[in-house]
């Protein structure tokens, strides 16, 4: 307990350290403008992601496949996964801060051309994109990485020099998490907050 408390103040600290440091950059996705901006993944074809010189995906799953704690890919994201494995061959991942057992079973079952990233440290940690970059051999720019929080999935596409996709309005369902779909709605606004006052020094 106390040291699962500890590395979660550790992981805060060195998240932010980022966000000072990536401010800047990180402040082009506060005017939610594409395509650094989109609303939900659907909102751009993968089609479109790889005409502009993207030639891997990793994917945040929680937000951004599915409401918060979601079993699965919505109906309206499998179809843009099966596109996206027909331009991204064996290039599409999933990278998320909850890595169930469930998750990766069902990715592995279904979507077995997608592969399930368990990194050894949560986001904004860069050991699961560093994975990536390993396994592909690709350039970092080649490499786009959409995501639904600012100060986890964005900032490490900043740190890391790859590209990053803000999804601007994630998918929830407030009526089957309500307590837990709050507290993550918080922390998606708290991080625009923090970046907003880190812009004024």
């Amino acid at each position: 307990m106390i040291s699962s408390f500890l590395s979660g103040v550790v992981r805060c600290v060195f998240t932010l350290s980022l966000a000072w440091r990536y401010r800047r950059v990180l402040s082009g996705f506060l005017k939610k403008e594409p395509p650094r901006c989109i609303p939900s993944l659907t909102d751009i074809s993968p089609k479109t992601l790889y005409d502009r010189g993207v030639r891997a995906l990793v994917l945040d799953f929680d937000g951004v496949l599915s409401p918060y704690q979601g079993d699965r890919p919505l109906p309206a994201v499998e179809t843009w996964l099966s596109e996206a494995q027909t331009w991204f061959k064996g290039a599409v991942f999933v990278l998320s801060n909850l890595p169930t057992p469930a998750r990766q079973a069902m990715f592995d079952s279904d979507y077995p051309e997608i592969r399930f990233v368990v990194a050894t440290r949560k986001k904004p940690y860069p050991e699961g994109i560093q994975a990536i970059l390993a396994q592909t051999g690709l350039a970092p720019h080649e490499l786009l990485l959409i995501d639904d929080r600012l100060l986890t999935g964005i900032v490490l596409a900043a740190s890391t020099g790859t590209r990053g996709c803000w999804i601007t309005k994630p998918y929830h369902h407030f009526g089957l998490h309500p307590f837990k779909e709050s507290f993550v709605s918080f922390l998606r606004y708290l991080d625009q907050c923090c970046l907003k006052v880190m812009l004024f020094f």
